[in-house]
């Protein structure tokens, strides 16, 4: 053990996770690099473009998104930016290896009107 380091201290945290914690980081990390590169008139849209990748049903289209939230990051003048999405948005895309869950059922509740709906995949 280093002794610069206290007793129930044992490197890196990412050392020790494995799955979907560590992607889960990863994907945080992943955001928080791409909007350090978004001014902060453009947080909302640009994270909001972040969250439209990460919600597409396969990698393929994942992919796609990717290229087309590139292109608009760079007619927002946002090179960086679109330099980061284009660089690390597939490391993020291990979660389309696992089978979506037979049998699953996503719930939406539209507060405005009260309604549930349910829709069986």
């Amino acid at each position: 053990m280093d002794s610069t380091r206290g007793a129930g201290e044992v490197g890196p945290i990412s050392d020790r996770l494995v799955g979907p914690l560590s992607e889960r980081l990863t994907a945080v990390h992943f955001y928080r690099n791409v909007l350090s590169a978004v001014p902060a008139s453009r947080f909302r849209k640009v994270a909001a473009m972040l969250k439209a990748i990460h919600a597409q049903e396969d990698r393929e289209a994942a992919r796609v998104k990717v290229r087309m939230v590139t292109e608009k990051l760079k007619q927002l003048k946002l090179e960086k930016a679109a330099a980061l999405v284009a660089g690390g948005a597939e490391e993020n895309f291990s979660y389309y290896v696992f089978p979506r869950p037979i049998g699953a059922v996503s719930t939406q509740t539209n507060l405005l009107s009260g309604s549930t709906v349910k829709s069986e995949d």
